[in-house]
């Protein structure tokens, strides 16, 4: 029987962004990546894999927005990125979905209904269905389809 499983609620994203390593995230760096994330477990998981990897190389232990913002474009927001790329060449075609993507993003009403109901149930849309809720799929949708 399939389980509806959502992002993690921001209580339990801000434990696994601090708790797992001790480095230094200020308040601004937290907010954004729960921002950008929305508690996606597989994008913060690799957003603090990288970050992690930054404070290694550099022998550190404070985490910058930029540091946050140069993993986004150096290490996310790429042509291969699979949490992400799976999202428009898996999911997608599965659900007949790519051309109500391409309508969100151009900021256009859902023409498909079934489309915009798969998107929903699958939590990929705001509330108000007329958005995507997850900024880096956006960000990455952005940069590769549209």
């Amino acid at each position: 029987m399939p389980l509806p499983v959502d992002y993690l609620k921001p209580e339990s994203a801000k434990r696994l962004i601090t708790e797992p390593v001790d480095l230094i995230y200020p308040t601004e760096v937290i907010d954004y990546m729960l921002q950008i994330t929305q508690g996606h477990p597989a994008l913060l998981q690799m957003l603090c894999r990288h970050l992690v990897a930054i404070a290694n190389t550099e022998v550190r232990k404070n985490i910058t927005l930029a540091n946050v913002k140069q993993v986004i474009e150096h290490n996310i927001i790429q042509p291969h990125t699979y949490a992400i790329e799976a999202f428009w060449t898996e999911f997608c075609p599965q659900h007949n979905c790519q051309t109500a993507i391409k309508q969100i993003l151009n900021n256009q009403p859902i023409i498909d209904k079934v489309s915009k109901l798969k998107l929903e149930n699958y939590g990929y849309l705001t509330p108000n269905g007329k958005k995507l809720r997850l900024p880096l799929l956006e960000m990455w949708l952005r940069e590769y389809i549209v």
